[in-house]
């Protein structure tokens, strides 16, 4: 007997399956062709009744424009199918900072998000206390200058 949660799962990606297909405006003859697999392969993998191999998963997403995370309702799913591509990939799971020098880190764009947020919110048009120098009237919040904000005094731990 098979287990209730594998025949779901299968046939919640089946479902999800067909309705990209349906969205993209392709039969099935047409997608089961652009991914080089019979049409009633690809009927029964809508319908739940086959597991669904990995490769053919990553072929149809690609054919079909989405991710393999969005078919497979799995977030946060990378694939990388160039060979340079995955070197890189790598190469910076092997070294995180060398990302920095590249794309600033996450955490000072959610700072600012929250300073830029939290200005918003005191801009309420009135005369205000006098502002320091982050935008807020005396109060100190975290947000502006300080000796957490700087990202390497941590390092020397």
């Amino acid at each position: 007997m098979r287990d209730p949660q594998v025949l779901t799962r299968r046939a919640d990606v089946g479902r999800r399956l067909r309705e990209f297909r349906r969205g993209s405006g392709l039969t099935q003859g047409e997608l089961s062709r652009a991914v080089k697999i019979g049409q009633a392969s690809l009927s029964n993998y809508e319908n739940g009744k086959r597991e669904l191999p990995l490769g053919v998963a990553v072929n149809l997403a690609g054919a079909l424009a989405i991710s393999l995370g969005d078919l497979l309702d799995i977030p946060g799913i990378l694939v990388v199918r160039e060979a340079s591509m995955g070197g890189a990939v790598r190469a910076l799971a092997a070294s995180p900072q060398l990302l920095d020098s590249v794309v600033p880190p996450v955490e000072a764009e959610a700072d600012d998000a929250a300073d830029a947020t939290a200005d918003d919110a005191d801009d309420d048009g009135g005369d205000d206390n006098s502002d320091d120098d982050d935008g807020n009237a005396g109060v100190n919040d975290g947000g502006g200058a300080g000796e957490d904000d700087d990202p390497d005094a941590h390092e020397a731990s």
